[in-house]
């Protein structure tokens, strides 16, 4: 049976490890001894151990069972503690989500984790008894759906149980940003695991492990928090500066990851990106230095070519891997464009014929060629989307970092860009027509049909297109301004 999520458990899909972390456990350096071990897991009444290097970066765990088998084994309390711990080590942090958190302990039968900062120094300790509070009945179904095994047939079950998840979640009438915010955590966590996945195949068939740090990040609605049923493939990697002399050998590694890594995705349910938008492709992979220095050369130019780029990239955020590499490039990237308003108002000329589904007479408009008006209109290309690339071009004007369209409209009403007013409105606007996508979707994906963006007008009752109509006038509204604001640029 699906679950069946009211509004208030969904919450848990807000939170973070963060909240409910205890303290630190105790910590020993590689020097130390298991009898060492012994005291300080004795004085704290912990029954866990984090080794830590000199940066307090964890490298290993040892828990009262490994101090008994290694004793058993023979094994004396001077023995070093490097030889009873365990590693390498499994550790989840501070800002990841509980709910992806919960499901590794789960998954992996640990009562606890230790959690480390953004820069992978260890901060506290997370029970799986304080994960689970809260959580039970549905929740807890939702929970035990993401422990599926890492087996191919797992992964792609997980996938699969998306459409009937979505389906329960818009019975219960829980707001739409709430349903994509789920269906994007659970997108991650199968990249996440798909990746892990690759490189574990990797290293058997003599690869061995990744060369150099590295962060996978995804794009588009991924990236924005705002997935729906049918995302795409649009991912990159962040590898860590490297010398030249390493770079052929590192990147024949990398090259090979990412092609084995879009293929698993693509068998468990995320179709291939048509515009190749994927690690796979060498554009979409590069060292953050590299990054950099490409980002700072789109700026200069500003030809099509290099802002379609930019649109692209400008809404990653970070799936797995380093966490630091990410934030290094959307910090460049958020300062580099607050001081680039041209190259904002270059942007907006290459989306200014980006237009909604109205046409005469303020009247409901499908798509113009006659492949597509079969299916009616497409609320994402003139329904969100004007709105997701207004908040952006905006955003990126004032300097705010958020990525999803909703948190920029935060943000900007906050700033004082938009009225209290107007952020309401189009808050309302984007959730009614996001709900009117996915609600087909959902009896696309059922009836076997394709699951697309669009959607016919004979689908909605008298008072829904009433309502799309009024939502679509909102977000018109909103590009009219726009221009105002950012004007044609020398593409338009």
């Amino acid at each position: 049976m699906s679950p069946r999520l009211g509004h208030s458990q969904t919450a848990i899909i807000h939170r973070t490890v963060r909240e409910l972390m205890g303290r630190a456990p105790p910590v020993a350096d590689r020097t130390a001894t298991i009898g060492d071990a012994i005291r300080l897991i004795a004085a704290v009444s912990q029954r866990l151990l984090v080794v830590v290097d000199a940066g307090r970066f964890p490298v290993g765990v040892i828990t009262e069972g490994d101090i008994v088998r290694r004793l058993a084994l023979g094994g004396d309390t001077e023995s070093q503690i490097t030889r009873a711990m365990s590693s390498p080590i499994i550790h989840i942090g501070c800002d990841d989500s509980l709910l992806y958190a919960t499901a590794i302990m789960r998954r992996r039968g640990l009562d606890a984790l230790p959690v480390v900062d953004p820069e992978g120094r260890l901060v506290g300790l997370l029970s799986l008894t304080d994960a689970l509070v809260g959580m039970v009945g549905p929740a807890m179904r939702l929970i035990d759906l993401l422990t599926a095994d890492d087996t191919i047939e797992g992964l792609t079950r997980i996938k699969a149980a998306q459409t009937d998840l979505a389906a329960a979640l818009l019975a219960d009438d829980v707001p739409v940003p709430q349903i994509q915010g789920l269906l994007t955590e659970i997108n991650a966590d199968l990249h996440r695991r798909a990746l892990q996945r690759t490189i574990d195949e990797m290293s058997a068939d003599g690869w061995g492990t990744p060369p150099v740090p590295f962060a996978l990040m995804v794009m588009g609605s991924a990236g924005r928090g705002e997935s729906a049923l049918a995302p795409d493939q649009d991912n990159g990697f962040i590898l860590a500066d490297h010398d030249d002399a390493h770079r052929a050998r590192f990147d024949a590694y990398f090259g090979a990851l990412a092609e084995r890594f879009s293929a698993l995705l693509a068998e468990i349910g995320f179709a291939i990106c048509r515009g190749g938008v994927m690690a796979s492709n060498p554009q979409w992979r590069r060292r953050l230095s590299d990054w950099k220095a490409e980002i700072g050369r789109w700026i200069d130019q500003r030809t099509p070519q290099h802002l379609l780029a930019s649109d692209i990239l400008l809404d990653f955020s970070h799936v797995g891997g380093e966490r630091v590499l990410s934030d290094a490039l959307r910090a460049f990237i958020t300062e580099t464009l607050a001081a680039s308003p041209r190259f904002v108002r270059d942007l907006y000329a290459i989306e200014s014929d980006h237009t909604v589904a109205l046409g005469w007479f303020g009247r409901l408009r499908a798509e113009p060629d006659d492949d597509s008006a079969a299916h009616g209109m497409n609320l994402k290309m003139s329904g969100t989307l004007p709105l997701v690339e207004g908040a952006r071009l905006l955003s990126l004007g004032a300097g705010v970092a958020a990525t999803g369209t909703l948190s920029r409209l935060e943000r900007l009403a906050a700033l004082g860009r938009i009225s209290g007013a107007e952020h309401e409105a189009l808050v309302a606007a984007y959730s009614l027509i996001s709900r009117f996508v996915l609600r087909q979707q959902v009896a696309n994906a059922r009836a076997g049909r394709e699951v697309d963006d669009y959607v016919g007008e004979d689908s909605l009752t008298a008072l829904e297109q009433e309502q799309l109509v009024a939502a679509l006038r909102l977000v018109a509204a909103f590009r009219a301004r726009l221009k105002a604001e950012f004007g044609t640029g020398p593409f338009g």
